[in-house]
């Protein structure tokens, strides 16, 4: 039998709603299966101790690992996988390092944000990735008060101040820029980058095809055009 979810406060127990496609989906805090929340909760801080520590800690070693910005993506894995078994030491030091910092990330409150989550789905990936991009595009070359440049933040512990001291976070940030209108009369700029999204993994799906190269039976070297000299 699943465990349930003692009682709690009204402030601790928010009503979660799920819109999708015109249709909305909600559910009290408390009344999820006890399982489920900690499955969601064990998911998401294992991915966080694992794929985003692993990056964390390669960006850490990078330079005297060898790895340069022009290289190639098979070259970069190739060259990392031969530092790191000829370094195992160094390596779990430097990612038990981060590690360490992200556990304290998961501990912190806000340190885990609606949109923190393994994002396996490769469209929601990319959508991210490129909210992100306009994110950073909207502050680019903005300078408060004191003329310094604005810092967008990366993480969800992080946060953008103004001179006015009001603070903004990544997801407050997120949705703030997803909810502005989008060229087209009602659509929002959110929707928009949904659909490049879309168009960039569609795009990577597509690959060059090559026909097959007829194999014919071998009964001789001459078909490879190897030709013995006759004896002198």
């Amino acid at each position: 039998m699943a465990k349930s979810i003692e009682p709690v406060a009204a402030d601790r127990n928010p009503l979660l709603t799920f819109p999708v496609m015109g249709q909305v989906y909600s559910l009290h805090w408390s009344e999820f299966p006890f399982d489920n929340l900690v499955n969601c909760v064990r998911k998401v801080i294992k991915h966080k101790l694992g794929n985003e520590t692993y990056t964390a800690a390669m960006n850490v070693v990078a330079e005297e690992a060898g790895l340069e910005k022009d290289m190639s993506k098979d070259d970069r894995s190739e060259t990392f996988k031969a530092w790191r078994e000829a370094n195992p030491d160094r390596w779990r030091e430097a990612f038990i390092a981060e590690c360490d910092k992200m556990w304290e990330v998961c501990r912190t409150e806000g340190g885990i944000g609606e949109t923190d989550r393994p994002r396996t789905d490769p469209v929601e990936r990319e959508y991210y990735i490129l909210l992100d991009k306009a994110i950073a595009e909207t502050f680019k070359g903005a300078k408060d008060s004191d003329g310094k440049a604005f810092k967008v933040p990366t993480n969800d512990t992080d946060a953008i101040t103004f001179p006015d001291g009001e603070k903004w976070t990544r997801a407050e940030l997120r949705d703030a820029i997803a909810s502005q209108p989008g060229s087209v009369e009602g659509t929002t700029r959110g929707d928009e980058l949904r659909e490049q999204a879309i168009e960039i993994v569609e795009a990577k799906k597509l690959k060059p095809t090559t026909t097959a190269p007829t194999v014919e039976a071998v009964s001789s070297a001459s078909q490879f055009g190897l030709v013995k000299k006759a004896a002198a």
